[in-house]
């Protein structure tokens, strides 16, 4: 009924593949705003992140994300050969990059079961890159790095002046914590301090910090 509604009637070709010569492949992510090595560079982390094992055809999918056939991408397999794990896969890659992704299944069942993989699938891949950064793989941890890293935003906060610091009493990180202190001085994007603190970590360790930056660099995780 679907292929009779002028709407859906552009899949008819597509899903019954009665079309005889090649099709006409789309890059689905060149009318978005990133350039190409952006969009290679993630996939490749994707297929890299250590504890998950791509088969050949798995990985096929997740290097055909920059070619669709007539703008479909079409996932098909039995229980059990990877189909949703492939899914998460895709549905990384655009987190990744900053895009909503909706993903609805016919049955509370495998809604469930997906919520499962995905969750898995999230601490591989919020802990890999949290790792390459050079810091703890903890979930929040992950989800800062990865939110300073590919997403275009900003967080404006302050830095707490000297007058704060000394009136906290060495307690300084629990007032902030427990909302007991809003810290009054200097305003930065905390985003890009958190750019800037990843990669010194990438040079250095933690420990060869000024005091400055250590202090600095805690409360810009806080």
């Amino acid at each position: 009924m679907g292929f009779c509604d002028p709407v859906q009637g552009r899949w008819h070709k597509i899903l019954l593949n009665q079309h005889a010569g090649a099709r006409h492949i789309t890059d689905p992510f060149s009318g978005v705003d990133f350039d190409s090595d952006q969009v290679q560079a993630v996939i490749n982390t994707l297929l890299n992140i250590p504890g998950i094992t791509w088969t050949a055809g798995q990985q096929r999918v997740i290097e055909s994300l920059r070619e669709f056939p007539e703008r479909l991408l079409l996932i098909q397999g039995f229980p059990g050969t990877g189909t949703t794990l492939n899914l998460m896969g895709i549905a990384d890659v655009c987190r990744l990059l900053g895009i909503h992704v909706l993903y609805a299944t016919p049955t509370h069942f495998e809604g469930d079961a997906t919520c499962d993989t995905a969750d898995k699938f999230m601490q591989l891949s919020e802990g890999h890159l949290a790792k390459s950064y050079g810091v703890p793989s903890k979930h929040l941890e992950g989800h800062v790095i990865r939110l300073a890293m590919n997403e275009e935003r900003t967080l404006i906060a302050s830095y707490p002046p000297e007058e704060q610091i000394a009136k906290s009493k060495g307690d300084l990180y629990d007032l902030i914590d427990d909302d007991f202190m809003d810290p009054e001085g200097e305003e930065v994007d905390m985003l890009a301090e958190i750019r800037r603190f990843t990669s010194m970590l990438q040079e250095k360790s933690f420990r060869q910090f000024s005091d400055e930056d250590k202090r600095k660099t805690l409360l810009t995780f806080k």
